[in-house]
């Protein structure tokens, strides 16, 4: 998501928490931000001026021992 959103021709600033060092060189990472901590994320949000916050999940499992199920969700959202 970090390097579609990075393409974007309106060249928005990206910041991810806690990103990882693949994505480093689109976003700025806030390691010590915990993404689950919702309150916190609004509150850095504000102080960095972002005026959009989107969330993604994955979630997978192992089936019948053999086969990996994955399952993404998110929020998109139009930030003008």
């Amino acid at each position: 998501m970090v390097k579609a959103l990075a393409r974007s021709p309106r060249s928005p600033e990206l910041f991810c928490a806690p990103g990882n060092p693949g994505i480093a060189a689109d976003a700025t990472c806030l390691p010590d931000l915990d993404p689950c901590d919702v309150p916190e994320v609004v509150e850095q949000a504000r102080k960095l001026g972002a005026n959009a916050v989107i969330g993604v999940d994955v979630d997978y499992e192992t089936v019948g021992g053999t086969m990996l199920m994955v399952s993404v969700s998110g929020t998109a959202v139009q930030a003008d």
